[in-house]
């Protein structure tokens, strides 16, 4: 056999050709394993910019639409730089380093005999810098993709200048690139400039670096350690950032690095701590990483997480019975005495889409205030009284409370609340407009503010540990919002309340039941759509009693029959809130010591021991952010009931049904058995859902929606494992388009009017770009090309001519808007 290939000495050489080549691979498998916190860290970076549209669009709007060439821009850029330099890239370089360079396995055992590619040595130089490049290359993915899903508007100087930011921030990230590597290369060299400047900036730390590592217990600086002097304090320096963001919070964190800022904060702070976990792992065999994961896992199994709904004691308030809020509406209306003569009372179905359905959903509410306001005076008196109610799920939650609570202003007027009304220019930057002249744009601002950042930081920093008293990012989401209200609504006009027993309050931050219909005043009631954990039903949050044929003076939060339930197999919050059952009985008795034990760590606890309070409400905000408990951004919410034991846990309404027209169905159906006609306005925001579109629209469906054609989606990686994920997601929109065909029809049949519209749908038409459809960001921040985008499709024929149809149902008016089709061409 050894003649044989001697006699074939090309077959010999292409099987020793092969296996330095497998054995290349397992050298740089090896590599990253030992790096594996700097490859785990670049990687989540990659896979977060290159699929999620939501972090891409935070690449389109750096300096809130200012000219790339202003100093505001090149000084918001160079703090990006330099944050992604400092924070990220060299972290990864030198996290690299130092875990190879003080590896005893990989440096005495592999290198010196286990390897056989005879490349080790330029592995181990490559790896750490070709992952410092990655924190440039992952950027520059996110600003790529960013610049192909800028949506086009009618703004075409908005749209310009995004671009040009994009662009300019695409050379100055390549140019960043060049310059890291220059230092990590030229620097290892005997001569050069950089190479010098590199030694005296060694020996200036070394002092420094000697004593952290003496403190760490790492040993000396290694035989390949050359320049990790450097990498020592900067992963210290790395290690006392993240301290601070923790030391200070999520809130305070976020004001000094909003948005784009905070993408190497996210993926590099961690950085330092997972590489000495990492390299004790190593070094003593231990999974460090894997064990804290379980110990934080077991300990919040055994002593209860902090993901439990924030509630509120108050002074209890008489339940809302259907019929007083039917009474109210027809006084506000003027037909008391002659039922016959009211209007038709407005529902509203605003869909889920965080901030982008809130954001659209506050734009539509507002512009039908504007044109149906007195000429040159911006008055929502005739919305406000014609709108009965909203149904919503998730960000159109967030929407609604926002407007309504807007509405509610303290001093009564209906002219728009915000501060800067013309002929003030607005003071608010986030937002894409110049001047507020009326409804639609007070509301618009209030919607434009960044939420994400605050969540996207307490995601991960402090819910890495999702027990204690601290409070979890749902609730750091609520305070987001409440400070946006207060920010923008004058405060001589804002909505204030007080608690009974929790002091003063304003705006979002006042009792969700304080924002009722009073004979003085109507306001529009909120009936928000979330999911319950343990069964999939929804859960109402709504001051409707759940017994449509409750009576006053009767208890409102008894169940009633199946025939007289006011929203079909859905739980009532505020009756899961003042549950009053212990532990089951039935239940082992450790089981019951364990779930008792658990209130030991909640604070509402000791406060209820101590000063008696109850905790029968919520906040406006805890109401809209029920609805909008969406994966990982908000986490599912506990609802403990007087015990202070967890009856059910609630989620993102989206799960049962996206649109919310299912609970503005029966809301409908309540209204017309009491003899009025109500009409139902249906606001979607999702370009991808092809609810209601004519049929030569859906004989196109592939290129409508953006899906693939179905012989392309055979050929998905891991089919298996994504296909049933990917069924699962869009159920929720599938439900939504049935539960409108079900709106639809049963209107017809309930007010059998032939040639009158009973229902209108207002929606978000896809931007197709060749054979491709532009993603629209869906999260919790808008950059402002996607808010122009948003806007302008309220004024395009096809919805124009759905809000004709409200206006000439509900508002008795007509209308001559009709813009460009905004269908998709």
């Amino acid at each position: 056999m050894g003649e044989a290939i001697v006699a074939n000495p090309v077959g010999r050489n292409t099987t020793v050709h092969r296996w330095r080549w497998w054995a290349f691979v397992l050298d740089v498998a090896l590599t990253l394993w030992v790096a594996r916190a700097a490859f785990a860290s670049a990687m989540i970076g990659f896979l977060v910019l290159f699929l999620a549209p939501q972090a891409q669009d935070l690449f389109a709007d750096w300096i809130e639409g200012a000219r790339p060439w202003s100093l505001l821009f090149f000084t918001r850029a160079a703090e990006f730089l330099f944050l992604l330099f400092v924070v990220w890239a060299m972290p990864l370089h030198y996290s690299a380093r130092f875990l190879l360079d003080r590896d005893a396995r990989y440096q005495n055992g592999w290198k010196r005999g286990g390897s056989t590619s005879g490349a080790i040595e330029g592995i181990e130089i490559w790896v750490p810098r070709l992952l410092g490049l990655s924190a440039f290359a992952v950027v520059l993915v996110g600003l790529t993709r960013a610049l192909a899903n800028v949506p086009d508007s009618g703004d075409s100087n908005l749209r310009l200048a995004a671009q040009q930011q994009m662009w300019v921030m695409v050379a100055a990230t390549l140019a960043c690139a060049v310059l890291f590597y220059r230092f990590v290369e030229v620097r290892r060299r005997k001569g050069g400039r950089i190479a010098r400047f590199g030694r005296h900036l060694d020996r200036l730390v070394r002092p420094v670096s000697s004593r952290i590592l003496a403190a760490l217990p790492l040993g000396g600086e290694g035989a390949a350690g050359r320049g990790v002097s450097i990498g020592v304090v900067l992963l210290t320096i790395v290690f006392a950032v993240s301290a601070w963001v923790v030391a200070v919070g999520a809130e305070m964190a976020a004001s000094r690095a909003p948005r784009a800022l905070a993408i190497p904060l996210i993926f590099g702070a961690w950085l330092p701590v997972l590489t000495l976990a990492s390299h004790y792992g190593r070094k003593y065999y231990v999974p460090f990483i894997t064990l804290a994961v379980a110990a934080s896992a077991l300990l919040t199994v055994i002593i209860g997480d902090n993901h439990t709904v924030r509630r509120i004691s108050v002074a209890p308030l008489p339940g809302l019975t259907f019929d007083k809020a039917v009474e109210l509406w027809r006084k506000a209306n003027d037909c008391s005495d002659e039922p016959q003569r009211c209007p038709r009372p407005l529902v509203i179905a605003a869909a889920g889409g965080a901030s982008r359905a809130g954001f659209y959903t506050a734009s539509v509410i507002g512009h039908l205030m504007d044109v149906t306001s007195p000429a040159g005076r911006p008055d929502a008196t005739l919305v406000r009284n014609r709108l009965f109610a909203i149904s919503g799920v998730s960000g159109g939650s967030v929407g609604a409370a926002f407007a309504v609570t807007a509405l509610a202003t303290q001093d009564g007027r209906t002219a728009p609340p915000c501060k800067w009304l013309h002929p003030l220019p607005p003071k608010d930057d986030l937002w894409f407009g110049t001047t507020v002249y009326g409804w639609r744009d007070c509301l618009e601002m209030l919607l434009a503010g960044d939420f994400l950042t605050p969540v996207a930081i307490g995601l991960s920093f402090h819910d890495l540990l999702r027990f204690g008293w601290w409070q979890d990012r749902a609730a750091l989401l609520e305070k987001t919002w409440e400070r946006r209200f207060e920010a923008i609504i004058d405060h001589k006009s804002l909505f204030a309340g007080s608690s009974a027993d929790g002091g003063p309050c304003a705006g979002l931050g006042c009792p969700f039941t304080r924002l009722a219909p009073s004979d003085e005043r109507w306001l529009p009631l909120l009936a928000l759509n979330g999911t319950s954990m343990s069964t999939g039903r929804r859960i109402v949050t709504t001051l409707l009693c759940p017994d449509r044929e409750a009576r006053d003076g009767a208890p409102c939060l008894r169940d009633g029959t199946v025939q007289t339930r006011l929203f079909d197999e859905a739980y009532h919050f505020h009756a899961l809130l003042g549950d009053d059952r212990p532990p089951d009985a039935e239940w082992p008795w450790y089981q019951r010591l364990w779930a008792y034990g658990q209130r030991w760590f909640l604070a509402d606890y000791w406060a209820h021991l101590t000063a008696g309070k109850q905790f029968n409400d919520i906040r406006l905000s805890t109401a809209a952010l029920n609805s909008a408990r969406f994966p990982v951004v908000s986490p599912p919410g506990a609802i403990r009931n007087t015990e202070q034991q967890v009856v059910d846990r609630i989620v993102d309404g989206g799960y049962f049904e996206n649109f919310g027209a299912l609970t503005a169905l029966e809301l409908a159906r309540a209204l017309r058995a009491k003899g009025l006609r109500p009409f139902v306005l249906v606001i979607s925001n999702d370009p991808e859902t092809l609810a209601d579109l004519p049929a030569d629209i859906e004989a196109d469906w592939p290129k409508v929606s953006g899906l693939a054609h179905a012989e392309e989606m055979d050929g998905r990686w891991f089919g298996g494992i994504t296909g049933p994920l990917d069924a699962f997601a869009n159920t929720r929109n599938a439900r939504g388009t049935l539960a409108m065909a079900q709106l639809r029809a049963e209107m017809r049949t309930l007010l059998n009017e032939d040639g009158r519209s009973h229902v209108a749908h207002v929606r978000v038409r896809p931007e197709v770009d060749g054979e491709r459809t532009k993603a629209l960001s869906m999260s919790w921040w808008l950059s402002q090309p996607v808010q122009a985008r948003l806007h302008e499709q309220i004024e395009c024929r096809e919805n124009a001519q759905a809000l004709s149809d409200v206006l000439r149902e509900v508002f008795a008016r007509e209308t001559g808007l009709a813009g460009k089709s905004c269908r998709p061409q």
